[in-house]
């Protein structure tokens, strides 16, 4: 049984999210109507997980700081290439960020959504001086 909750999985139907765009080659530009396939999916572990699975007469584990979550994110991606179907089974990607790294990605994302949502305020952000 897994330690991990999901959450914003983007997939098949039925899942929080659409599927990813299918990744076609370094050389080609995405559109919104390119295929989708494959999968993203995040997840957590409840303050309420012990190391040894068990609660020390109801308290938290002390190694975990906050009773909402564990400081680590699994990200898992199984991606579907080109436009070849992944098999059932098929290996995906998964890694495990910690609390420092997930702040990290989020203010890359942040940042990337701005520089698109607003390349104005975007260059003020990252020139000296207001200077472009």
């Amino acid at each position: 049984m897994s330690i991990y909750c999901s959450f914003g999985l983007f997939g098949d139907d039925g899942d929080d999210y659409p599927a990813p765009l299918i990744y076609r080659q370094s050389h080609v530009l995405p559109t919104v109507d390119d295929p989708r396939g494959g999968t993203l999916d995040l997840a957590y572990i409840p303050g309420f997980i012990t190391r040894d699975g068990r609660d020390v007469d109801g308290e938290l584990d002390p190694d975990c700081e906050n009773d909402g979550v564990w400081p680590f994110l699994r990200v898992s991606l199984r991606a579907e290439q080109g436009l070849a179907m992944v098999e059932a089974g098929e290996p995906e990607d998964t890694v495990v960020l910690d609390r420092d790294q997930v702040a990290t990605l989020r203010d890359e994302l942040t940042d990337w959504l701005l520089r698109h949502d607003d390349l104005d305020t975007w260059l003020d952000q990252h020139t000296t001086g207001g200077e472009r």
